[in-house]
């Protein structure tokens, strides 16, 4: 095999045999025979037939050649480094995440013994990847590693993204692109993270385009009870009075309900997305969850046996969109209802852009309306009712009351309402038992206390 030697001059002198050759491909040389065994006058000859410069020629040939060897060994510094290219990204990361230790953290509902993350993290986390991946393919084709992705490629990305998606979306891009790449910088050979840079847009931002679920009106809660059949129907009276996610509710399973005593308990497994331990009471829910049960076979361990299928993927693909996209379908099929807010296009001076028919251009649709609703909705609708914001955070196993906050949605009829309802004056006497009385009846809806009087006026 032939041995090469570089200089640091141009050309290159390497040794075949017990001769060296010369080459300089960028001028056309290539494998020319010095025709010698000494290296000294192999260079000696190079320089006298081929003009091969030595280290003794001009300060601008020295600081040219004195370059030309700092970007050699540039590339063969960054040639020796671990690198994982693009395509493998997504594989590497779960290596990782199969090897790490998490003994000190409670394992997710949805995790694995050998994966701590729950699934729809790690799928969410995944996907988002897989986006960024496809963007560099389309906008930097060049880039085909990992440690090759730099800060300003990593904010052309964000730029966009911030551009054609919402603030929560943005966070979720930023925190799960700059976990992965911080996981795999010893193994993918970064020396620093793109995303360092890219920072998390403020609580404030978030909540000014927050489109949240909103909880359904009363008259809208009537026609979904009306209207449901099949499994919606004890799926949405279970979603209201327990204000359970989607999630849970597909995966009930038998042994978790108490059909006699009307008690739901989640205290071995807890809620799917929290882990949150709770025994749920629901009288008004139970008798659809028997209607229910009489039509599932007596061998499933689920209540709601093909939800659960595709939720968990049990004998089948695994996909957690069958549930929502059948509830959807029955919102703005069945009842009619208006499920998402539109977003319109705007142009500088906040105008809306219309296309060449005069018709506004959407920007984004919004869902607004969903099964998460009803958890909106029994949040909401148990404040006003006069359950304190600690029983209601209990009740939806949140960790901050702020999230509960953010649930709650009163107009401020209700909130009035709920204020007269609370109101406990401070005493000046001893109230009489009438005092008492009308203060409560205050607090009456008209229909309620027209009912209230009706009664009374029959003593």
């Amino acid at each position: 095999m032939a041995k090469r030697r570089q200089t640091i001059t141009f050309g290159t002198i390497f040794k075949i045999g017990k001769r060296y050759y010369f080459e300089n491909k960028a001028r056309g040389v290539s494998k020319k025979s010095l025709k010698t065994d000494s290296y000294a006058t192999a260079v000696q000859e190079a320089a006298k037939r081929f003009g091969h410069l030595q280290l003794e020629t001009d300060k601008d040939e020295q600081e040219h050649l004195l370059t030309r060897l700092q970007t050699t060994e540039r590339q063969i510094e960054q040639a020796a480094k671990p690198r994982i290219k693009l395509k493998d990204i997504e594989a590497e990361y779960v290596k990782v995440l199969k090897r790490s230790s998490h003994s000190r953290r409670k394992l997710h509902a949805d995790a694995t013994g050998k994966m701590p993350l729950a699934e729809t993290t790690l799928d969410s986390t995944l996907r988002i990847v897989k986006k960024f991946r496809e963007w560099l393919e389309l906008h930097h084709p060049d880039v085909k590693a990992m440690s090759e992705v730099t800060p300003v490629i990593a904010d052309d990305f964000f730029a966009e993204i911030r551009d054609n998606k919402g603030a929560s979306t943005y966070n979720n891009y930023r925190g799960s692109l700059h976990v992965v790449w911080g996981r795999l910088a010893i193994r993918g050979g970064i020396d620093k993270n793109p995303f360092d840079d890219i920072k998390r847009l403020q609580k404030a931002v978030i909540d000014r385009e927050l489109h949240p679920k909103r909880p359904f009106s009363f008259d809208q809660l009537e026609i979904v009870f009306d209207k449901a059949t099949g499994w919606i129907r004890p799926a949405v009276h279970i979603g209201y009075e327990t204000g359970l996610r989607m999630s849970d509710v597909c995966t009930l399973r038998r042994d978790q309900l108490d059909l006699d005593g009307a008690f739901l308990d989640l205290t071995g497994q807890g809620t799917r997305k929290a882990g949150k331990e709770h025994i749920f009471y629901m009288p008004d829910s139970i008798k659809y969850v028997r209607e229910w049960l009489a039509t599932v076979p007596d061998s499933s361990e689920y209540v709601f046996p093909e939800l659960a299928a595709a939720y968990l993927g049990i004998d089948r693909r695994k996909d957690r969109s069958l549930a929502n996209k059948q509830f959807m379908r029955f919102l703005w099929k069945i009842c009619k209802f208006e499920t998402h807010e539109l977003e319109y296009q705007t142009d500088d001076s906040g105008s809306v852009v219309s296309d060449s028919e005069g018709n506004p251009q959407i920007r984004r649709r919004h869902p607004v309306l969903g099964f998460h609703s009803l958890r909106v909705s029994h949040a909401t609708y148990s404040r006003t009712g006069g359950a304190t914001i600690s029983d209601v955070q209990k009740q939806l196993g949140h960790s901050s009351q702020d999230t509960t906050s953010g649930y709650i949605q009163e107009d401020k009829e209700a909130v009035k309402r709920r204020l007269v309802t609370q109101h406990r004056p401070l005493p000046q006497a001893e109230a009489t038992n009438l005092q008492t009385l009308k203060q409560l009846t205050r607090s009456l809806e008209p229909a309620v206390l027209a009912e209230f009087r009706d009664w009374v006026s029959r003593l």
